[in-house]
Parts: C-alpha cells; sequence; structure tokens
C-alpha cells in the first residue's frame, strides 16, 4: 500500500493524495510500483485513506504498510509547516527513493536553499542499530533525519 506510484507510459512519480477523487482521476492511467513494477490500483473508502495497493497475488517488500503509518505520513505532510516555519516553500515528496542509499524516505522535505530533510514515521519495534543504520545511509546522501516515534518500542 503506498501513496505513491510510476505512470507507465512516462514515469512520472504519481502522488494519490493529490487526486480527488482518486479513482475517478486515475482511472484510465497505467500505474505501476517503483519498487517492483507490478501494476497497481487504486483503493479508496470510507474508513481507509486512498492509496495504491498491488494486485492479488503479487509478491512485493514494500507492500504492507499500516494504516496508522499512512496516516502519519499525510498528518506530518500537512503540518510540518506549522512545527518547522522554516518549512516555508518546502517541496514535499512521499516515499522517495534515494538510490545512493537503497532507501525510501516516508516524507522528503527539499527546502527551497536546496536542504533535504527525511521524516520517517516508525511505529513498529526497530533497534537502536537499525535506527542509526538507517540514519548514517541519509546522512551519506546528504540529507538529515528527522524520526517521528509512536507505539514503539525501541531495543
Amino acid at each position: 500500500m503506498s501513496f505513491i506510484a510510476l505512470r507507465k507510459d512516462t514515469g512520472e512519480r504519481v502522488d494519490i493524495t493529490r487526486y480527488p477523487p482518486k479513482k475517478e482521476a486515475l482511472k484510465h492511467v497505467e500505474l505501476l510500483c517503483q519498487e517492483c513494477a507490478g501494476i497497481l490500483r487504486v483503493r479508496e473508502g470510507d474508513v481507509r485513506v486512498a492509496h495504491f495497493a498491488h494486485l492479488p497475488g503479487a509478491h512485493c517488500e514494500a507492500a504492507g504498510e499500516s494504516q496508522e503509518h499512512k496516516n502519519g505520513k499525510i498528518y506530518l505532510r500537512d503540518h510540518l509547516i506549522n512545527i518547522f516555519p522554516e518549512y516555508a516553500g518546502a517541496v514535499f515528496d512521499f516515499e522517495y527513493r534515494v538510490p545512493e542509499v537503497d532507501r525510501i524516505i516516508d516524507l522528503l522535505v527539499t527546502l527551497p536553499d536546496g536542504r533535504r530533510i527525511a521524516h520517517e514515521v516508525q511505529l513498529a519495534s526497530i533497534t537502536t542499530k537499525t535506527l542509526q543504520q538507517r540514519t548514517d545511509d541519509y546522512a551519506e546522501a546528504g540529507i538529515a533525519t528527522v524520526w517521528w516515534l509512536g507505539e514503539v518500542l525501541i531495543r
């Protein structure tokens, strides 16, 4: 489950949170997973936030984000400007791939001066070693990291 898909025809990133109503706006667009290149469909309803989903039977390691995790990413995108006034004019990208370190950032903020900050929502248990490795990987790519932890046990 993802907020980002790639248009098959152009390779352009499609952010589903920018398309109301989602199913109608994207009805005739072939969409692919940015990780496995599998076909994606729009899923939306009264309970779940709109997202892209793989077809039944697809096997992709990127699939499987919880509803709470998706809600956290949307909340951050919508409220970071209130927390960090210096983010005025920034560009916000969900699920941004950093090929240099083979990682995907939950929410990348690119400031007008070019600085990049990864905002990571971490709701599952994680070791301090893993947390540090991800932070170091982003730093290696020139990206600062802010972690948003909730209902987490850090070991």
